[in-house]
């Protein structure tokens, strides 16, 4: 039921060859790669345009600049109702 699977390719009908694996350095750069696709979908996941997302936290962030300025620069008292 078992599928042994060897390391070799051949290459005459006597002999084998060695397959080449890749070394540890381009090992982990691949994964590493992998690994930051597999985030970037995770986070478009679901979001049809990418780009309303990002000006969306522009926008955020430029108000909450904004409201950060202004708190100390009124010396009038804030309205009480």
């Amino acid at each position: 039921m078992g599928n042994c699977m060897c390391l070799y390719v051949p290459d005459d009908d006597e002999e084998c060859q060695p397959v080449n694996q890749p070394s540890q350095e381009d090992r982990r750069r691949q994964m590493a790669e992998a690994a930051e696709k597999r985030n970037e979908g995770q986070q478009a996941r679901g979001v049809k345009d990418p780009g309303s997302i990002k000006r969306m936290e522009e926008k955020r962030d430029e108000l909450e600049r904004r409201q950060a300025e202004n708190v100390g620069t009124t010396n009038e008292p804030t309205l009480r109702w």
